[in-house]
């Protein structure tokens, strides 16, 4: 990033005349903004939205507009708190002796913080307690200014300098923690043997923990929303160039807000020519860093130090003018007197910022790349480390809900994990996710937050169209190896009231979920009638107080000897020809089931506490049939004690060819495995580079 302009706070912004801008295609240079989707305000934290301020609706447009700019918006990321019950219980035990500051790096942090808090706040006793005015009291270390003022909206207590970028944040606190380390007196000097509470994205970057660790500096980070793409993308970006940018299918700059939103949009923007050369402005060096690492040779033309509209558009002007613009000595010494600011005068007679040495990174091509792995679950990711380490470059794609689920797969739908090795007091199925995709990304492995909607496994190499892309004849990306790690979802019935008490009462997986809190000496229910239902009905007997097995028919499918074993057992009661219509709780928890007898058309309620499916599971194979051996259940076959299918240089693991144990650590264990083969694969088949 050497060689990029980096801009702090806004001075004096030159005016670039409007004759300058007009070009023989279009008279106004355009400026695309690809930020999250929801507004960068948070309601009743920030300023009255009834301001009569323009820049108040969206203060970059509004700079940008003022500096003879067209900017349009098009969102490229959404966000979605997550964890944030788990936050109040810590809010409510207060600080003492645990955590002696507050980090936010973003306004999704600061919404997650009020939502606990108000919770909190909702009891009287809590809001007038000493506990609370402790939390109020602590430093608050923020990014941005923004971010700061929601906070102060809460009653918190930023510090007066507000940070541009979390590297340089983390600097600040460093020094803080020095200063407060050597007042032997102060009050607070006695907590700095806590931690620093960290509330985070499941997209943050290493640069901030790692640097406080670094210095000593105890760091607890919470999750507290996760990121993802926003679906149709490509299609919305398509629209805007036809709709927004006069159908010209051009635009001068491109801002890119965070390294999320560069993984989301860059392999898009690259598929599409609409533009030879554009140029590139990014806000903080980590988005920097990031885009030129993705885009592999180059870097943004301008790094923006603080994230807010006045340090983007002073960089775009001011690169605009050092190599089109120059001010003659007459205009420094006479300002304008409209703006008392000197004006530019042109050095050319077109303003159509090519950069002869900036990035053409949206040029159409396809990728290569020596092994590839579809699947971003506990097998992926384990082959993603092993292939890393073994400096084979890997790419993960880890897919835009693919097979209905998010980047991580079905853990991010597991609230408790406590059967994974390693973490004894449990882990949250999102954060053990955000732990294997960190680890991941540690040893170089390339994520990409797409889906392959088509592959060509008898080519060679291995051809793959991304999602969107499916009917051009070239493909997005080839692979020499590919490992499949695209699991299988649990089939459910999605009965009324079931989304709001799944993994709160409902689950597919009694051997994951089963001894939960939740769970233990409660009536729970299954649902199913064959070997698996019957295996999880015997497994939850051991923490339930009774199982209620819900059949359709009026026999089982189960074998004999399950069937046997299930019937026998003193703490299960079978109810034949009945199914379950409808899910029923406070809100909160799974409280009982709506039945109907299918014989009789009886209607009944049954108290339970939980519900587990098990009426089998659908592995995402599709695209894969008729290309690779598949079992009649839909699983991928593989070599027995080995990760090879049927294909050469094709290997599967995880729950895409596990029908058996289909547990987090044996996906992660065949991972291994996959990666293990394909490492010697490779070797056996091409060169050392």
């Amino acid at each position: 990033m050497n060689n990029s302009a980096r801009y702090g706070n806004i001075v004096n912004i030159p005016i670039i005349p409007s004759h300058i801008h007009t070009t023989t295609t279009h008279a106004m240079p355009t400026v695309l903004l690809l930020r999250g989707k929801t507004a960068t305000t948070i309601k009743g934290l920030d300023s009255d939205s009834s301001t009569a301020d323009p820049a108040a609706a969206d203060p970059y447009e509004h700079a940008f507009a003022t500096q003879g700019y067209r900017a349009v918006f098009l969102p490229v990321l959404e966000h979605a708190l997550t964890n944030v019950d788990a936050l109040e219980p810590v809010l409510r035990a207060g600080p003492h002796g645990f955590y002696w500051g507050i980090v936010v790096t973003s306004q999704r942090a600061v919404e997650a913080l009020k939502v606990a808090w108000e919770a909190c706040c909702d009891d009287t006793a809590f809001l007038i307690s000493p506990t609370a005015r402790s939390w109020l009291g602590l430093p608050l270390f923020a990014v941005g200014d923004a971010t700061a003022r929601a906070a102060a909206a809460l009653g918190f207590t930023p510090l007066a300098s507000s940070s541009g970028t979390a590297a340089v944040l983390a600097d600040e606190i460093i020094a803080y923690h020095a200063r407060l380390a050597g007042m032997a007196t102060h009050p607070a000097r006695s907590s700095l043997d806590g931690a620093l509470l960290f509330l985070t994205g499941d997209k943050r970057r290493d640069v901030l923990p790692a640097k406080l660790r670094a210095a000593e500096i105890r760091v607890e980070e919470m999750m507290m929303y996760r990121t993802q793409g926003v679906g149709g993308f490509d299609a919305a970006l398509k629209r805007c160039l036809e709709e927004d940018v006069g159908g010209e299918g051009r635009f001068d700059w491109v801002v890119f807000f965070s390294p999320s939103g560069v993984d989301v949009a860059l392999e898009q923007l690259k598929a599409l020519t609409f533009r030879d050369e554009v140029r590139v402005a990014v806000i903080g060096s980590t988005t920097g860093d990031h885009f030129a690492l993705k885009v592999g040779v180059g870097e943004a033309d301008v790094v923006a130090e603080r994230p807010d509209a006045e340090s983007v558009v002073k960089g775009v002007v001011e690169t605009a003018c050092a190599e089109f613009c120059e001010v003659s000595d007459a205009s420094s010494k006479k300002a304008d007197e409209g703006t008392g600011r000197a004006l530019p005068i042109p050095k050319h007679n077109s303003f159509t910022f090519i950069k002869p040495y900036s990035p053409n990174f949206l040029r159409t091509m396809t990728t290569h790349r020596r092994v590839t792995i579809v699947g971003s679950g506990p097998a992926g990711h384990t082959a993603a480390v092993y292939l890393a380490r073994a400096n084979l470059a890997p790419a993960l794609f880890e897919g835009m809900l693919a097979n209905g689920f998010a980047p991580g797969g079905q853990l991010t739908t597991t609230t408790d994990v406590e059967n994974y090795p390693g973490f004894p007091d449990g882990i949250s199925g999102p954060e053990l996710m955000v732990k294997f995709r960190a680890q991941s990304e540690r040893f170089g492995t390339e994520i990409i937050t797409e889906t392959i909607a088509k592959f060509d496994l008898k080519a060679k190499p291995i051809r793959m169209w991304r999602e969107g892309f499916e009917d051009q004849a070239d493909p997005t990306d080839t692979t020499d190896a590919l490992v499949i790690a695209t699991g299988a979802s649990a089939r459910r019935l999605f009965l009324p009231g079931e989304d709001k008490y799944w993994q709160n009462g409902i689950s597919a997986c009694a051997v994951c979920d089963g001894a939960v809190p939740i769970f233990r000496n409660k009536p729970l229910a299954v649902i199913g009638g064959g070997d698996s239902a019957a295996e999880e009905a015997i497994f939850l007997t051991k923490y339930a107080s009774k199982v209620y097995v819900l059949v359709r028919r009026d026999k089982l499918r189960a074998s004999k000897v399950m069937a046997a074993r299930l019937l026998k057992h003193p703490k299960v009661e079978v109810l034949w020809n009945t199914v379950a219509t409808e899910t029923l709780g406070d809100g909160s928890l799974l409280q009982s089931l709506a039945l109907k007898n299918v014989v009789t058309g009886h209607t009944s309620e049954l108290k339970v506490n939980g519900l587990f499916y098990a009426i089998g599971h659908d592995p995402a194979t599709q695209l894969f049939k008729g290309q690779i051996d598949i079992d009649e259940d839909g699983y991928i076959l593989t070599k027995p004690g080995t990760s090879y299918t049927s294909v050469e240089g094709v290997f599967a693991a995880g729950d895409v060819q596990d029908k058996r144990y289909r547990q987090a650590v044996t996906s992660a264990g065949s991972g291994c495995a996959a990666a293990l083969d394909a490492e010697r694969w490779i070797s056996e088949h091409f060169e050392e580079n």
